[in-house]
């Protein structure tokens, strides 16, 4: 966590201010007046601490570093939070009016209260977003010596007299809100990191020696308050018949049930489901280790219902596999999301599974055991509470959900190089296959899935001197199983016709058509060479693709899978030739 422990103690310190803030609103509510005397400090310290010293240290050292490795795109939630600071700057400027117009005036103090109330709930709002799904991104992304230069310029930036100055009022002040309003003590700043817990060095290395970052964020939010409902459930779970049973058969090899639950939520089936860590000595998993309890608790018979091991591999229960049997119920989720985020889950098992064989060679199994099991942790957050990136686009299960429509990102996933096509020639032969009959059936069949083919081919390639391929993209954004992404068409230039045309979907196979075209339908192939390649890069992306999607959200895998998708495809058919250019062809 050390790539934004600095900017969590910010938080800390602002959501100290916003208690207290909040504590102030109300009293001025009851009493219908506002003083000028007591807010002003507060609209400082917003402005001075949360949107100047706060603010610039993400924007300027946090979101820098990430922005030049390409991990901010439209739509993601680094995206997202950008916006939002220039919401929140535009925000403070508003209360102050009202605060001018306040005192014993009632409509100015109404306006006030109104404006601090929408302040307040806002930035509370954005520092969720930035420490469950923007923070966690960063320090999954930031490791080795980006981690090291990221903190030289935290230690520059605080050396300036002015960072300090503002750094220093801000919690001064803080620390007069929380004794003022009674709140609980302001935490102390955190530790410097210390010397040799950074790994320098190129390539797996870089991974270093970090605790994961999604049990330490989640664990106040997901541990039951004592003497609670759930810490009652929590405990006669423990205590139950089916645990007890598992206690025993994990015993005997030297494994236990550690007794705070990693994962909870409330079903709406009237069900409670219930996640326990299993650990043992040691770290070092291999497949079918058991990693974690699961329970289903009962609420109207106050007791679990069954307790299942859940194992490390690439396999998830057999119980998830089987959407529709009769042990399927509950689902994580209601409704087709439920099906949707089973699905993922399944993605992310056979995923992570690989990654953690990859990684056992190169970290040992200690560090890649410690790794696979942080992952798999927030694979299950996604399960039970990210509905398809909705809110942040990424999924925090403590963030309320919107429409669900995903951002319209304003950029193309399809690469320049594959969208630069000369006139002539090129756009002839899309011409005449937007024209075709063989065409139009095409395009039909992808509108009934909700797809829309460009009008215009992203490629146009020879294959030998009497075809062309033109490909087209589709406007899919997001990806999974199944969606179009494009379609192509087989132009033979002798006739003039369009022989045939097909959809493209996004996958780990590769497309039959372009790997045994000439038997399957007797369409002209590429090199033996060229094919390989390309279906040993289907599989292998799409593995990425759901790694991408684990760590970095839907939208910004999607688009990475894309531009990917579209560079294959012009190395798959540019193999041995080049684009049509006009006057001449590839031959």
């Amino acid at each position: 966590m050390e790539a934004t422990r600095c900017l969590r103690d910010d938080h800390r310190v602002i959501r100290s201010v916003l208690d207290g803030f909040e504590r102030a609103l109300g009293d001025s509510d009851r009493a219908r007046k506002i003083s000028r005397e007591e807010y002003q400090p507060f609209l400082d310290f917003f402005r001075d601490f949360a949107e100047v010293y706060h603010y610039r240290r993400e924007e300027e050292q946090l979101f820098a570093l990430l922005r030049s490795k390409q991990v901010i795109v439209p739509g993601t939630p680094i995206a997202l939070v950008l916006e939002e600071h220039e919401l929140g700057r535009a925000l403070t400027p508003a209360m102050a009016e009202a605060l001018e117009r306040g005192g014993d005036d009632p409509e100015g103090a109404a306006a006030f209260l109104a404006h601090g109330r929408r302040y307040l709930e806002f930035l509370r709002k954005h520092a969720d977003k930035e420490e469950h799904c923007v923070y966690g991104m960063a320090e999954r992304v930031i490791r080795g010596r980006d981690l090291e230069a990221l903190l030289a310029a935290y230690e520059e930036a605080e050396r300036d007299p002015a960072c300090q100055a503002l750094r220093d009022r801000g919690r001064a002040f803080a620390a007069e809100v929380v004794a003022r309003y009674g709140l609980s003590a302001l935490p102390a700043a955190p530790a410097a990191l210390p010397q040799g817990e950074v790994a320098a060095g190129p390539g797996a290395k870089d991974v270093g020696r970090q605790e994961p970052w999604l049990w330490r964020d989640y664990a106040s939010r997901l541990a039951p308050d004592p003497g609670s409902d759930l810490a009652i459930r929590v405990e006669r779970a423990l205590q139950s018949p089916a645990v007890a049973m598992q206690r025993a058969m994990l015993e005997r090899i030297g494994r236990r049930i550690e007794p705070a639950p990693l994962l909870w939520r409330m079903l709406p089936s009237g069900h409670l489901r219930l996640f326990f860590p299993v650990t043992g000595a040691s770290d070092a998993i291999e497949k079918g280790t058991v990693v974690a309890l699961v329970l289903l608790y009962d609420l109207a018979e106050e007791r679990p219902l069954y307790a299942h091991p859940v194992h490390a591999g690439p396999g998830a229960n057999p119980l998830l596999q089987h959407l529709s049997g009769p042990m399927a119920h509950p689902k994580a989720q209601e409704g087709g999301n439920g099906e949707r985020a089973t699905l993922r889950l399944l993605e992310h098992k056979r995923t992570l599974w690989e990654r953690f064989e990859h990684e056992r060679e190169e970290l040992g199994p200690e560090e890649a055991g410690r790794l696979w099991r942080e992952r798999y942790g927030w694979s299950l957050v996604r399960l039970y509470f990210c509905e398809r990136c909705a809110a942040c686009r990424f999924g925090s299960p403590f963030l309320e959900g919107s429409d669900g429509e995903p951002f319209r990102s304003t950029g193309s996933a399809v690469p320049e190089e594959a969208r630069e096509l000369q006139p002539g020639e090129s756009s002839q032969i899309a011409a005449a296959v937007r024209a075709s009959e063989p065409w139009r059936i095409e395009v039909a069949y992808a509108q009934r899935g909700g797809f829309t083919v460009r009008d215009e081919p992203s490629r146009v390639e020879a294959l030998g001197a009497d075809w062309r391929i033109v490909l087209f993209p589709t406007d899919a954004e997001w990806i999974e199983g199944g969606t179009l992404v494009g379609a192509i068409a087989y132009f033979h230039v002798p006739s003039g016709e369009t022989r045939y045309a097909s959809c493209l979907s996004a996958g780990p196979e590769a497309e039959t058509l372009f790997l045994r075209g000439d038997t399957a339908l007797g369409l002209p192939l590429t090199d033996a060479a060229a094919r390989g390649a390309y279906a040993a890069w289907r599989a292998q992306a799409w593995s990425s693709f759901w790694l991408d999607e684990l760590e970095l959200g839907l939208h910004a895998a999607s688009r990475r899978w894309l531009h990917g998708y579209w560079d294959a495809l012009g190395r798959l058919f540019g193999a041995g030739s080049a684009p049509v250019r006009e006057g001449r062809s590839a031959d």
